[in-house]
This record gives structure tokens, C-alpha cells and sequence, in this order.
């Protein structure tokens, strides 16, 4: 399958570069192009500062290297955390700026007394101070995320359903489905609670004869969280009746993809969640099946 570059752009979105993934994901086993790179490299792919042919080459590597792959997957799980932190201090500061204008300009306050030209001293101080420390971001406010936080099936609630599948597994899901979350709704801050409830790394493993087979699972775990999140965010646009931001590429790509998914799960002994992969692949020319589907892996895996 050929991924069509032609929108490619040094300015890429999370949630581009996440589709880009996934159609180069149902590509199958080709080898990626160009030389590995290492966590330095993939930041600057992450921030759209390569050209566009490097960009291609370790956007391929990111899909097909597991290490790769959980190099960016820490990347953006280190970027949300920092973003968190930002949002929460910019509403303190928010809320102290309130409390301090309508302290002064309340008739009868303290500052009553002692002049207006000094009132307005404090609050030309506050008012250039200030933006220096607020963020430099602000939370995309992404069509499909609008008002879908209450449709999130597993919001504030921890469920325990996932019958023969370990606690480590789980852990490593739901790291996965923070991951799609962060990427699909470009943090915006209605999500806030949902990632609060969910662990956004996985489980770090024990150094002994059982550590590869450990990564191994926790890799395509957080990978099948992924992918689940994002496919049950594109069902409740569907559902919703959004604007389309999950277009027809997009369903193909990912349909495809499960069935390497599959495959993985399957080659790392998780059995109980390959089959629900092997079933989203067959399900392709039914997004009704396939949303259905999905919502039963989350439930056996969560």
C-alpha cells in the first residue's frame, strides 16, 4: 500500500503523524528507510524541524521498531505531563489575578484609602508580570473531542474485566490509551479527568531471565491501547455526528493495521486480545462491526 506525501509538511500534526503510522503499520514487513535514529532525532521529527525526506524515514521507523516506537511514546507521555502541569498553573494564576483586581477595585478596600494612582501602580505590575509566567500553549479545541468526554465508556471508573489478561498487561493498555487520547485530542483540556484515571506508562520490568519477554508485551500492549483509543474516538465522532476529522484513509489504514496488531499479540502468547484484532481486520467493510469490536477488546483488556 503507498501512503500518499503529498501533505506532507515540516508542520504535521500528533494526530497526522499518528494516521501516517497507521497506514504505514498496515504496510506489512518492508523495511524502514535510512539510517536508525536515536531519541535526539526523534524530537526533532516530533517538532517538525527535519526535511521532508528524513521525515519519512523516521516516521517509518517509529511505526515498524519497537524501540523507536516507545522512544516517541515516552517523548509524548513526558510532553502531556509537562502540558498538565502548565494548564494547572495557568488556572492558579488565573484565579490569583481575579482574586487581586477585584481586591483593589472593590469600593471600601484596603486601597480605598491610599489613592487610585497606586491601585493602578499594582495593577500595571501585575498586569506585565504576569505573562511571563503563564504557558506558552493553549489546548486545541479539536472538533471531535467536543463534548465526547462523557461518551468515554471508562471514565473515572476502574474496571477490573479483563479476565486472563495480567495486571502488568493492563497497565501497559491503559498506558497505550493515553497515548491516543494525548495524540487524537491534542491534550485538550476536557480530558483532563479520563487521563487522570489512567496510567500513562507501563509497568517497568524485572531484570531476570523473564525481562524481554516483559518488554515484549508491554510494547505491543501499549500499541494495541493505541490504536483502540484512537479507533474508539473515531467511532464517537461517527456516532456523535462531528465534523469528520477521521476520514476514509484512515478506516482503511487501521483496519488494516490490526492485522499485524494481531499477530503481535498473538506471537507474545496474549491470545485473548489477538482474536478481537483478527476480528477488527475481517470487519473491514463494516465500521458498525469494527466499533462494536473495539469496544469489546477495551472491556477484555482494560
Amino acid at each position: 500500500m503507498d501512503i500518499d506525501d503529498s501533505n506532507d509538511t515540516d508542520e504535521l500534526s500528533n494526530q497526522e503523524r499518528l494516521i501516517a503510522i497507521l497506514g504505514l503499520l498496515a504496510d506489512g514487513e518492508k523495511p524502514p528507510a535510512g539510517a536508525r535514529p536515536d531519541l535526539k532525532e526523534i524530537q526533532d521529527w516530533h517538532s517538525g524541524n527535519l526535511d521532508e525526506i528524513r521525515t519519512a524515514e523516521i516516521r517509518t521507523h517509529v511505526a515498524r521498531d519497537p524501540d523507536c516506537y516507545q522512544m516517541w511514546s515516552e517523548l509524548l507521555a513526558c510532553e502531556a505531563k509537562i502540558k498538565k502541569e502548565q494548564a494547572i498553573k495557568a488556572r492558579r494564576l488565573a484565579i490569583w489575578w481575579t482574586k487581586i483586581k477585584n481586591w483593589i477595585l472593590t469600593p471600601g478596600s484596603a486601597w480605598a484609602g491610599r489613592g487610585l494612582a497606586t491601585a493602578m501602580v499594582i495593577v500595571l505590575a501585575v498586569i506585565l508580570i504576569l505573562p511571563e509566567k503563564q504557558p506558552d500553549w493553549s489546548p486545541t479545541d479539536h472538533p471531535v473531542i467536543v463534548d465526547l468526554e462523557a461518551n468515554w465508556p471508562y471514565s473515572g471508573k476502574s474496571i477490573s474485566r479483563g479476565g486472563q489478561i495480567s495486571y502488568r498487561n493492563k497497565i501497559a493498555f491503559q498506558a497505550g490509551i493515553s497515548d491516543g487520547i494525548t495524540l487524537s485530542t491534542q491534550a485538550n483540556s476536557s480530558w483532563a479527568q479520563t487521563l487522570d484515571y489512567l496510567h500513562d506508562t507501563p509497568e517497568v520490568c524485572a531484570d531476570d531471565k523473564e525481562r524481554a519477554r516483559c518488554e515484549a508485551q508491554n510494547r505491543i500492549m501499549r500499541k494495541t491501547g493505541l490504536h483502540a483509543s484512537v479507533l474508539l474516538l473515531a467511532c464517537l465522532e461517527r456516532e456523535t455526528k462531528k465534523k469528520h476529522i477521521f476520514n476514509d484513509k484512515f478506516w482503511i489504514n487501521q483496519s488494516k493495521a490490526w492485522k499485524y496488531i494481531g499477530n503481535d499479540l498473538a506471537d507474545n502468547n496474549i491470545h485473548e486480545l489477538s482474536e478481537f484484532a483478527y476480528r477488527l481486520n475481517h470487519s473491514a467493510n463494516s465500521r458498525d462491526a469494527q466499533c462494536h469490536i473495539v469496544r469489546d477488546l477495551i472491556n477484555a483488556a482494560y
